[in-house]
């Protein structure tokens, strides 16, 4: 049919490699694949029309994600293996570490070329993700949420109880991805007040304390 279709002129024109590909990776789940179709997209981004390159923005937002899930995942295990090595820090049956210890900071500087606070940080957001959000980190290493909305909702709850900020994180995480940073940021805090009242209302005071005494 296709050969006889041909025949009469039937048949378009076939898509360019790079269209083709710019088509191709809006809908693809991130991964080596997805990795490879951007490449052919990106090398012709120029011959690209708006509408092919908003799926390459889109895709490469998802692989970049992905890339931040795999190297949180790392950091968390770095993090768990110091731990374990320090007595003073240990780990629990999961290989959750009691804290980051000076170790895994010092690991994570160095790879990663960080400053010291700037491991400090990297390594909290893992094991935070990796432990007490891991809904989080399983939906940034989908593409389903980049970095930015990760880091939100894990501040957001950190004022939390494990088992509240993961009652938080289960109704943002369907949604997340459709929210602007804003938006997310004024959700997650009305999501937060309603899980914890008492705390906010502790937190509000706080605030207000140290207001008065500056």
């Amino acid at each position: 049919d296709e050969l006889e279709a041909e025949r009469d002129g039937r048949m378009g024109q076939p898509l360019d490699p790079a269209r083709l590909a710019a088509l191709a990776v809006e809908y693809m789940q991130p991964g080596p694949a997805l990795a490879g179709w951007l490449e052919v997209a990106a090398d012709a981004a120029a011959s690209l029309d708006e509408y092919d390159l908003t799926g390459l923005a889109i895709a490469a937002r998802k692989q970049a994600a992905h890339a931040n899930g795999v190297e949180l995942a790392a950091v968390a295990q770095i993090t768990s293996r110091a731990a374990a090595a320090d007595r003073r820090v240990g780990v629990s049956g999961a290989g959750r570490p009691a804290r980051v210890c000076r170790d895994a900071v010092g690991q994570v500087e160095m790879a990663l070329r960080l400053s010291p606070d700037g491991a400090q940080a990297w390594a909290d957001m893992a094991l935070t993700l990796t432990w007490r959000l891991p809904r989080t980190l399983a939906a940034l290493a989908a593409g389903w949420i980049d970095l930015d909305r990760a880091e939100i909702i894990a501040r957001a709850t950190s004022v939390l109880s494990e088992q509240a900020a993961r009652g938080v994180e289960a109704v943002v995480l369907p949604e997340a991805r459709w929210q602007t940073y804003a938006q997310l940021r004024a959700w997650l805090h009305e999501l937060v007040i309603a899980a914890d009242p008492d705390g906010a209302e502790e937190r509000q005071i706080g605030r207000a304390s140290c207001r008065e005494r500056v």
